[in-house]
């Protein structure tokens, strides 16, 4: 009993504490975990699930602080994907064909795994962001949870995060209608030249077809190792074939 009621005390201590902090720092300890990836470069299986068949992928994932990121496809076929501040970019030699997604914002391009930090700073900057406090998970595992409000949009992002070691568990995004559009799980957390960094996550994504869901995970994890600029433009055939990804 005594056990029980030490553990229970130091408990509400640390759930105490945590509220007790504003949400700019909670926010600021998130940002700095994150401010620590830079870059990586590792190998990538992913798993995508869609109307009702599913399909394995593996490749080599490359990405850069701010949301530029690159995977180059061996399996099923060969393939790139490249997402820069223009838009993102799936090519597709077998086919001679370029799908493009052009960039809501060419300042910002699309959020890479290695650019999370970068988008909670703006989000940060120039949204609302609402701290709705401390929750518990599975086995009294404590969690922040955060709004975050577009209102030019209405689109709302709400993410959980740890509270003991300050790592993203799950994102989500919601749109004016209240509609769940993306739904992210970060998961097997490990540390990787003392970064804590998941090792798979798991993507639930609204389409016109129903909800697309992937499975990826990540092995031979290099973080902040140099990655060259030239990785992040892609060489496609002059007669290649492009098209808007929303057409195909």
């Amino acid at each position: 009993m005594r056990i029980i009621l030490l553990f229970m005390s130091a408990f509400i201590t640390l759930v105490v504490s945590s509220n007790a902090e504003s949400s700019d720092k909670l926010i600021d300890a998130l940002l700095d975990e994150q401010d620590k990836i830079r870059s990586i470069d590792c190998s990538l299986t992913q798993l995508i699930f869609e109307e009702g068949s599913s399909t394995r992928y593996e490749g080599r994932f490359r990405a850069l602080y701010g949301g530029r990121f690159r995977i180059d496809y061996y399996k099923p076929s060969i393939q790139t994907v490249l997402n820069t501040e223009s838009g993102l970019f799936w090519h597709i030699p077998e086919y001679n064909t370029l799908y493009i997604i052009p960039s809501a914002n060419p300042s910002t391009g699309r959020d890479g795994m290695a650019g999370a930090g970068n988008v909670l700073k703006k989000i940060h900057r120039d949204m609302e962001l609402k701290y709705l406090g401390i929750h518990f998970r599975g086995f009294f595992s404590p969690v922040h949870e955060f709004i975050i409000l577009d209102k030019k949009n209405g689109m709302k992002i709400e993410i959980f995060a740890g509270a003991r070691d300050n790592i993203i568990l799950e994102k989500k995004i919601i749109d004016r209608d209240g509609n769940e559009v993306m739904h992210e799980v970060y998961g097997n957390y490990a540390r990787v030249h003392g970064v804590l960094f998941p090792h798979r996550v798991d993507v639930f994504a609204k389409t016109k077809n129903g909800v697309t869901r992937s499975i990826s995970e990540y092995e031979g994890i290099i973080l902040n190792g140099k990655i060259h600029e030239s990785v992040f433009r892609l060489k496609v055939p002059k007669n290649i074939r492009k098209v808007s990804y929303a057409e195909r």
